[in-house]
């Protein structure tokens, strides 16, 4: 029976890894943007991702030459610290070893080196509902899982008003995401949001400011709830890091902005090819692939949920992840440990002989967590 090592080696896991991150990032604007942004870090040890959050400001004073300022010399509290459990998530691949001896040459149907393990780490990213990517547009977190955006935008419903309010004692990554929730906190605040995302609410009846009362985000709507939002979550337009850079939706609220920002001829057509996210009516490298309105890329992504937009910095999102352990010798043992690294995502692969079964078995790690900062993100919905 074949070993392990026969099928995944450390060279092999180094191409996985590779192709699969080339692949995530060619195939999916979500990743494509973080990529860009320098969003993939990688980082050693730890239960915990910790991470320094600037949110207040030094003490300025006018003063004249010689005058004591021994009164105004005292200890400022300028940054708090936000802290994420590591979450593990793991995709499986195995394959029997009749299929591995009968899948050789010509007649090969699925080969678990080629096929199997590629497939399942491409899972691991982005395909499909179990993915990193699919928690970065849906998971709320719970303990160690990974925490996407919900995890941030934590709202009240009932809302007729343009913004709904976050819900009362709400936190992220242990710090308060209410609008004054740090006050207690830090010496000077930056201001009322220092940690707070903004929940935009399509059910506000006067966006079209004419005296109708259109709600929901449709064509009479679109662009005045967009310009809203973007203001909210702009500190300086001139800092690529201080203003949004991406809207992302699903194909239904897409095909609005397609008609309203085509009609303004503020958008340009990509490159053909460049983004696939799922099957659609449009094809690919048409003006459905990406839209650009104001310094937003406007794109859509099968895995964002129905009638929610998401307007986000990408440059204030990570994705982190734990360095594997080092290759271990396991000579005179069945399991092999490896792992791999590429532009910043680190994985960790164990493959085993299942003696039960006759099979090779395969377990895939991203020890990892995303990484949001809530103060430059924003949902727009219905909060009614």
């Amino acid at each position: 029976m074949a070993a392990p090592s026969d099928v995944i080696n450390p060279i092999t896991t180094d191409f996985f890894v590779k192709g699969a991150v080339n692949n995530a990032t060619e195939y999916s604007i979500v990743m494509s943007k973080l990529k860009d942004a320098g969003g993939f870090e990688t980082i050693e040890g730890g239960e915990n991702y910790t991470w320094p959050v600037e949110t207040g400001l030094s003490n300025v004073v006018n003063t004249n030459d010689g005058a004591d300022l021994s009164a105004e010399i005292s200890p400022d509290t300028i940054d708090i610290q936000a802290t994420l459990p590591f979450a593990d998530k793991v995709a499986t691949a195995a394959m029997t070893a009749g299929m591995i001896r009968k899948n050789r040459g010509n007649p090969a149907l699925a080969s678990y080196k080629e096929r199997i393990v590629p497939t399942a780490v491409r899972s691991l990213l982005h395909e499909g509902t179990s993915s990193a990517k699919y928690d970065f547009l849906n998971s709320n977190g719970s303990s160690k899982t990974m925490r996407g955006l919900p995890d941030v935008f934590r709202f009240d419903t009932g809302s007729s008003d343009q913004e709904a309010t976050v819900t009362s004692g709400a936190t992220y990554a242990g710090q308060s995401l209410e609008a004054g929730g740090l006050a207690a906190e830090v010496s000077q605040p930056i201001d009322d949001y220092i940690w707070t995302p903004r929940g935009v609410n399509t059910a506000y009846t006067a966006w079209t400011g004419d005296g109708t009362t259109t709600t929901g985000f449709v064509a009479a709507t679109a662009l005045e709830i967009i310009d809203y939002t973007q203001l909210q979550i702009t500190f300086d337009p001139s800092r690529p890091e201080m203003r949004p850079d991406a809207l992302l939706s699903n194909k239904a609220e897409f095909k609005v902005l397609r008609n309203v920002i085509g009609s303004n001829q503020t958008f340009y057509i990509d490159g053909p090819g460049k983004f696939n996210r799922g099957a659609g009516e449009w094809a690919v490298g048409t003006s459905s692939d990406t839209l650009y309105y104001d310094g937003l890329d406007v794109c859509w992504d099968a895995q964002c949920p129905s009638g929610v937009l998401y307007m986000v910095n990408t440059n204030q999102i990570k994705l982190v992840s734990q360095k594997g352990m080092e290759d271990i010798d396991t000579t005179g043992m069945v399991g092999k440990l490896f792992r791999g690294e590429s532009d910043g995502i680190a994985l960790e692969f164990l493959a085993d002989v299942l003696l039960a079964t006759r099979s090779i078995g395969t377990l895939i790690t991203l020890p990892g967590q995303w990484v949001i900062n809530p103060r430059y993100q924003a949902k727009i919905a219905s909060f009614a």
